[in-house]
């Protein structure tokens, strides 16, 4: 997987007449931004899905402790 200090390291194999350099460094710097925005995102997402899923997996316990004492209770 690429990481952005991948992006930030890259180097282009220079070329007669290739593109800009700093404007290819320019572009690979907002990339490089962007992607560490989504990474930070998506663990910060990550944590928040685990952490329902935890309580989701509380409250079914509790639900089953509550339907089994309504059969208990039935019987």
């Amino acid at each position: 997987m690429i990481n952005p200090l991948d992006i930030r390291k890259h180097e282009f194999t220079k070329a007669w007449r290739g593109y800009d350099r700093d404007e290819v460094h320019a572009l690979l710097d907002a990339i490089a931004r962007e992607f560490e925005e989504l990474v930070r995102r998506n663990q910060t997402l990550t944590e928040q899905l685990r952490a329902a899923e935890s309580e989701a997996g509380r409250y079914r316990q509790v639900e089953k402790t509550l339907q089994d004492a309504a059969l208990t209770l039935q019987q």
